[in-house]
């Protein structure tokens, strides 16, 4: 896959340099409106707005005439085999000899996915998508109980009430969108539309629906593909830092690495209480850094009693 950078080489992001980019394929590069670099926040990056005009609802028809009810396939993480695969490497693991980097490739050796179709719904709105939040965030809630050895009577007449509630607002949304189908194919003289629902309702019929590619391939491979697209980016020469950016960058080393061999023992601790409320506030959507590690599958992992009473 082909991507485009949509920045402007000659505004920076990040001090002098173009350092935070943004990248956009083939088919979205040419809907893209306008890209514009913010004012700072509280980071020293500047955050980016990208503005695009899509030409068709991805929830509708195509262009084509075929319609969108074939299933798509996606590759997710395992949940219930990777923390299996946690549990048993963790007590098979001395926590008293165990370094980091064991750690690291514990995580790593644990993880398993697995491939999930999923059929896009036409009449999706952001009524539904709220609700299904919190539906999820009731779910968590009721598992963070038993967790804890709580009562889930509140919690779950909460799920409860969450799940009548999504169940309302999808029956509704879809009868909304079944009524505009039928009237707008029964306003159509030439019965083309009111062919176009027999379609959907009796696939079989639809000769000219082609099947929708899925992305097949590995993770490892489609992350390290990327990375290699972002080192041909970030070593071209106007992306390079100058001479005066580099000796302020070895000094600020110098300085990190003074205070940590000199500082005391007492103040480089943190305490566990520290660290789980950091786990907490990670982005479980970021990618994976250097490690390999998602903040996903440490969260995951700090979650598993075994796990976290050795290292977390």
């Amino acid at each position: 896959m082909d991507f485009n950078v949509i920045n402007d080489k000659t505004i920076p992001t990040g001090g002098n340099n173009t350092l935070d980019i943004t990248l956009a394929n083939n088919k979205a590069f040419k809907f893209i409106v306008k890209h514009s670099v913010m004012p700072k926040l509280n980071s020293d990056h500047n955050p980016t707005e990208t503005h695009i005009c899509l030409e068709n609802n991805p929830y509708e028809e195509n262009g084509d005439g075929s319609n969108r009810n074939t299933r798509v396939e996606y590759t997710v993480m395992d949940m219930q085999k990777t923390i299996k695969n946690l549990k048993q490497a963790i007590t098979q693991t001395d926590d008293t000899k165990v370094t980091l980097e064991e750690i690291n490739e514990i995580l790593k050796n644990s993880v398993e996915y697995k491939k999930i179709q999923h059929k896009p719904i036409k009449f999706w709105t952001p009524q539904l998508k709220k609700a299904v939040r919190l539906q999820n965030k009731a779910r968590k809630a009721i598992q963070r109980a038993r967790r804890l050895g709580q009562d889930t009577k509140r919690t779950h007449n909460e799920y409860l009430l969450a799940q009548n509630e999504f169940r309302k607002i999808f029956k509704k949304a879809k009868r909304d969108y079944n009524t505009q189908q039928v009237q707008r194919a029964c306003a159509d003289p030439t019965g083309a539309e009111l062919y176009k629902i027999i379609k959907e309702l009796e696939p079989k019929l639809n000769r000219k629906a082609q099947p929708t590619s899925s992305n097949n391939q590995q993770p490892d491979i489609e992350s390290e593909e990327i990375a290699q697209k972002f080192e041909l980016i970030f070593g071209q020469s106007d992306v390079e830092p100058t001479k005066a950016e580099k000796v302020a960058l070895e000094n600020n080393l110098k300085v990190l690495e003074y205070k940590i061999l000199n500082e005391p023992p007492d103040k480089l601790r943190f305490t566990i209480r520290e660290l789980r409320q950091a786990i907490k506030k990670a982005n479980m959507k970021s990618s994976k850094g250097p490690d390999g590690v998602s903040n996903k599958l440490i969260k995951i992992a700090c979650d598993s009693d075994n796990f976290s009473e050795r290292p977390c």
